[in-house]
């Protein structure tokens, strides 16, 4: 099965190995391969333990070491089929930085057509386990049959003596539209199959001794992938209501549970004084809920009050939720992978069992040893501070949010220190526009798992310099800084239409992506609060799925979409719509950018769709001077491209990727004529006069007018309307709008 018949290895492949680290150098990695012949591969490794150049000795390196990687590509059937699968084994290690990446590369050959890629699967640490769930299949493996397969086991402690220790079996998946020679496979985050165990006993051994860890009724074998659509093979997001990963629901796990001799760990404590951190030792699969004599627990023999005790302890939550599930303190919590749960012990109050036997078939809950379990999921965390014994990890360091927004803000925050905080503005007096959610310039606490700021209005920026705040926060002894960024309204809106590509909805998202998707493409129509694309072009409109014009479901009451009138604005009616998903693909109801960008198939951040306020600050910020944001001769060319018989124009105008002549330029950068190129200075956008389809489903005026959507509903119709951006070569306004009619879509970030 060893047919890595495809790409060929660069044997002086460069690995930025380094546990979310990678300082990139062409000159190392160019090879003497041509560039035009070459992919690029980028990944990220998790950090539950991230070392520092002044690291210590706490280096938990079985976590991060990368031994061998399997790189799979699969194509856009249903369900998937693999199309090529290499081996990597050629690795090194480079400096470290901030960059977080794991980088190498691969020649393709001459006759190599991997244009039908949809997916590219990276597994770390477990060939052999590939190769084992191959011979499952043919060749060309389906997906789901590979993943079904695809497991690792093992019935004995996780082994991490050093050197000789076993590296942690990952995965990571990205979609893509095709690999072609010279381009760059966006960032597959890697994440760890394994969950982690960390013990501490804080309670003076005088009182209670902590002396042995038992992990009992732990599983044997795991999915090396996470949880997966069973027809598809599509890997489940966390929009989906089947991801069990936020939801406290079970993960995929094997069939064939075993339960093995209970595992023991020795624990050290010395007299008189709490326990340390027992960290980066305890390893297991993932587990779910299960009867009390199934799931996995731990068992703590010590010596209390001079006598041998046991004490059991169950995983369950420490904290409630109440958001798109419920959890309650003490609930049971499954194990997920790339997950770290710190049990510490806070008080020995009474007897434990005389027996090992006896505690593992009692019930934690009236446990006479109180013990509390942080749970933290690594997963997203990017930006890592490590001072040798904790860590404290954030999503991003520097949050872009528009200069006219006000706006409160939960910048996710976690840390395995349970320690008290504290967070600072730095130079108030210059951002005086940034604060906590307490209205001052400080805050503290508790067990830091977040950040809650306000931001109001800010100055606007110029074209060279952005109005920006600092947040410093310590933990402990962990200190790190957050920039916030007040950046112009239409740098966060997207830069084209939604239009089709390779088979695909999709818009750009960047600067880059305008090579491919034109900033003046007219885009396809939408409905108001409808995920389903109509044509721009072609009378009388007829659906394929749905027949005639009148049966295209939209947010409407006649379609069970309901929303509250509040007269706002900024009312955004997706925000909570199918419990604050934002969409109901079986319906095909909801905020189409926060369903695009939700998909398997994307991996371009978050958007959704801009509210009314959004829209008319992106106007106002704009330049007053029509001469320079609008262009084009403002013509109406509908009856022309109805009738046009070119098949090349056709397959434009169908998937809405037709470029337009006339439309706005905004932005506070737009302050030059459009050039030739129809291309915006950087920092602007273009709106294309992309024209309409009213009620009766007609197509109008394409070229002369532009319409778009915003997600605000009109407080005044009894939920028929909507507001909308008007404008044509002399007229620019805002008003509602009928939802049966179907207009293009600007999104905007989900900032």
């Amino acid at each position: 099965m060893k047919q890595y018949n495809i790409l060929t290895i660069i044997i002086s492949a460069t690995i930025l190995l380094l546990c979310m680290m990678g300082c990139t150098d062409e000159s190392i990695i160019g090879g003497t391969i041509p560039a035009e012949n070459k992919i690029t591969v980028k990944m990220t490794v998790p950090g539950l333990e991230i070392p520092m150049l002044t690291r210590s000795g706490e280096d938990k390196i079985w976590e991060r070491k990368i031994k061998d990687i399997d790189l799979m590509f699969f194509d856009d059937s249903y369900p998937a089929v693999l199309l090529e699968h290499f081996h990597i084994t050629d690795l090194s290690e480079e400096t470290w930085s901030d960059d977080y990446l794991v980088l190498f590369q691969l020649a393709i050959g001459e006759n190599d057509d991997l244009s039908r890629a949809r997916s590219v699967v990276a597994i770390a640490n477990a060939h052999r386990e590939v190769l084992d769930a191959w011979s499952y299949g043919p060749y060309y493996i389906e997906k789901p049959l590979l993943l079904e397969h695809l497991t690792f086991q093992s019935s004995h402690e996780w082994n991490t003596s050093v050197p000789g220790f076993t590296p942690m079996p990952m995965y990571g998946e990205v979609s893509v539209y095709g690999v072609y020679k010279g381009m760059t496979i966006p960032g597959i985050e890697l994440k760890r199959m394994l969950a982690r165990i960390d013990v501490q006993n804080r309670v003076n051994s005088n009182i209670f001794k902590l002396e042995k860890i038992y992990l009992a009724n732990y599983r044997t074998s795991g999915f090396i992938a996470p949880a997966w659509d069973e027809s598809s093979g599509d890997i489940i997001r966390e929009w989906d209501n089947r991801y069990p990963y936020s939801r406290n629901e079970n993960p995929m796990i094997p069939s064939g549970f075993t339960r093995n001799t209970p595992i023991e760990y020795l624990y050290s404590q010395g007299d008189y004084s709490p326990g340390p951190l027992m960290e980066g030792l305890i390893y297991t699969y993932e587990a779910p809920k299960a009867a009390p004599n199934e799931k996995v627990c731990l068992v703590l023999e010590g010596i209390y009050e001079g006598k041998r005790n046991y004490y059991r302890v169950d995983f369950t939550s420490d904290i409630e939720m109440h958001e798109d599930y419920e959890v309650f303190r003490g609930d049971d919590v499954p194990l997920y992978r790339n997950h770290k749960y710190i049990v510490t012990i806070t008080a020995a109050e009474g007897i434990g069992y005389p027996s090992f036997e006896e505690a593992i078939n009692a019930s934690s809950v009236l446990s006479n040893l109180k013990t509390s379990i942080l749970i933290i999921n690594m997963t997203g965390i990017n930006n890592i501070v490590y001072d040798g014994q904790y860590f404290m990890g954030t999503e991003k360091k520097v949050v872009d949010v528009p200069w006219n927004a006000n706006k409160e803000l939960r910048l996710r925050i976690i840390s395995d220190y349970q320690g008290s905080w504290e967070a600072q503005v730095l130079n108030p007096g210059e951002a005086g526009w940034l604060k906590f959610a307490n209205s001052t310039t400080t805050d503290r606490g508790e067990n830091l798992s977040g950040l809650n700021l306000r931001i109001a209005k800010a100055t606007p920026p110029t074209n060279n310099r952005y109005a920006t705040g600092q947040i410093a926060f310590s933990n402990g002894r962990l200190r790190d800084t957050l920039t916030i960024r007040r950046v112009t309204m239409a740098e966060t809106f997207a830069h084209s239409n939604i239009m089709i590509l390779d088979n695909s909805m999709t818009f750009a998202t960047s600067e880059e992506d305008l090579v491919r998707l034109r900033p003046t493409a007219q885009g396809l129509f939408f409905k108001w609060g409808s995920l389903y694309p109509i044509k721009p072009i072609g009378n009388p409109y007829v659906s394929p799925q749905y027949g005639n014009w009148e049966n295209i479901p939209y947010a409407h009451q006649s379609y069970n979409f309901t929303t509250a009138l509040t007269g706002k604005d900024d009312t955004d009616a997706f925000k909570t719509y199918n419990n604050n998903l934002g969409f109901k693909k079986e319906a095909d109801i909801g905020d189409i950018c926060r369903y695009l960008s939700s998909r398997n198939t994307w991996a371009g951040g978050k958007w959704r769709l801009p509210t009314y306020e959004e829209l008319k600050l992106l106007y106002e910020e704009t330049t007053n001077d029509p001469a320079i944001y609008r262009f084009g001769n403002f013509s109406n060319m509908t009856n022309t491209l109805n009738n046009t018989s070119d098949s090349e124009l056709l397959e434009k105008l169908t998937t809405g990727a037709y470029t337009l002549f006339s439309g706005l330029q905004l932005g506070i950068t737009a302050k030059e004529s459009i050039n030739d190129t129809r291309l915006p200075p950087p920092g602007a956008i273009i709106l294309p006069a992309s024209g309409d389809r009213y009620s009766n489903g007609k197509v109008e005026y394409i070229g002369e007018i532009g319409i778009y959507w915003s997600s605000t509903p009109c407080v005044f119709d009894n939920n028929e309307t909507a507001s909308c951006f008007f404008f044509k070569h002399d007229e620019v306004m805002f008003y509602d709008v009928d939802r049966s009619c179907a207009f293009p879509v600007r999104c905007i970030r989900d900032y």
